[in-house]
């Protein structure tokens, strides 16, 4: 076999564009990739905030009366600057969450468009949405308030999920998000902060993220969230009503249809009930008005599959209130007649299910 190095001089000019040619055609197609998986993660992404400006009812701003900065907010909001921090309207009821930087606002702002264009099974579990208002020229979320008539409220925010980073983030990211709490990577949820009214009804006791980071098991959970449950007389009424509202979330969640097109990362469980009412109530013959929401949609993805790493969590935190619930039956001994009633029936439901065994960790 012979060689001519002459004529592969010649073409060695020719190999170099072919290869520049070749490094920008990857740059592009790269660039193209990132921007559809951009374009999926958010269905209405591009008139998002169009959107929200124009369904919002321009009366109804006039008639929200005066604002206020919301006080003992929890979750990452709560750190932020004041210009960043969420308002409130006592008198309408609702609450104005600012639209936050770098897509994650609009993200935010396109899932509220999608569900009020295309409702899904999850919205019954989301806070209502009015669409977005321009306060001091910063734009706003304008939401439902969740303790809207509750005179004391406790509230409690558990984020959801087993991881709170996105699978196209950068590596140095990863690695910083699952450094910071790497429990959560099997327990699937964390602890983001709670508050809470004293048997008086005046103090009030905050707990930061911080506190939560030394959960390291469900039996850690248990612990936390016995200050929470445990903080009114009926603790049984007041673990069942969370309880019931739980399993429907986890049944639409489970279901073939999903919550939607949806893969929620970084959302929240938030849990609320009027410290009033239940420190001054001793009544066991109904369900106590509670209120459970998932919120925070920054980082909501589209995709059309089962959202594993949200049940992960889900059923964590069924398992801690699940056995909560069966320390307080210990102290609660009701009558015949509340042995016969829905809450009893759904309470052996409850410690029947399978689903009390902990998740697998995959």
């Amino acid at each position: 076999m012979f060689f001519w190095p002459e004529r592969w001089m010649i073409l060695l000019p020719f190999s170099r564009e072919v290869l520049i040619i070749g490094l920008v055609f990857m740059i592009v197609y790269l660039w193209y990739q990132r921007q559809m998986q951009h374009k999926k993660s958010a269905p209405v992404l591009k008139n998002g905030i169009k959107k929200g400006i124009a369904h919002f009812d321009a009366q109804f701003i006039k008639e929200l009366g005066p604002l206020r900065i919301m006080e003992g907010q929890l979750g990452g909001l709560a750190h932020a600057e004041k210009e960043l921090a969420m308002l409130v309207a006592p008198e309408s009821g609702v609450v104005l969450k600012p639209v936050q930087s770098r897509g994650r606002g609009e993200r935010e702002v396109a899932f509220y468009e999608y569900q009020r264009l295309n409702p899904t099974p999850i919205k019954s579990f989301l806070c209502g949405y009015y669409g977005i208002s321009l306060v001091q020229r910063k734009l706003y979320l304008v939401l439902d308030d969740c303790c809207a008539g509750m005179s004391s409220p406790c509230t409690l925010d558990i984020k959801i999920g087993t991881k709170t980073y996105e699978d196209d983030a950068p590596k140095e990211k990863k690695l910083r998000e699952a450094a910071k709490y790497p429990p959560q990577a099997f327990l699937g949820c964390r602890i983001v902060g709670m508050r809470l009214f004293d048997s008086s009804g005046q103090n009030i006791s905050m707990y930061d993220k911080h506190w939560g980071y030394d959960v390291l098991n469900i039996k850690h959970l248990e612990h936390k969230l016995y200050l929470f449950f445990y903080n009114v007389k009926q603790p049984y009424t007041l673990i069942l009503a969370f309880l019931q509202k739980l399993d429907d979330l986890i049944h639409v969640f489970e279901q073939n249809s999903q919550p939607g097109p949806f893969v929620f990362i970084s959302s929240s469980l938030f849990f609320a009930y009027d410290a009033a009412f239940h420190l001054s109530s001793s009544s066991t013959q109904h369900l106590p008005r509670v209120t459970l929401r998932l919120i925070d949609f920054a980082h909501v993805r589209s995709e059309n599959r089962t959202d594993s790493a949200s049940l992960v969590g889900l059923h964590t935190v069924r398992t801690a209130l699940a056995n909560l619930l069966r320390q307080s039956t210990e102290s609660f001994h009701p009558s015949d007649e509340q042995q016969n009633d829905k809450s009893s029936d759904h309470a052996q439901q409850i410690f029947s299910s399978t689903s009390l065994k902990p998740t697998p960790v995959r």
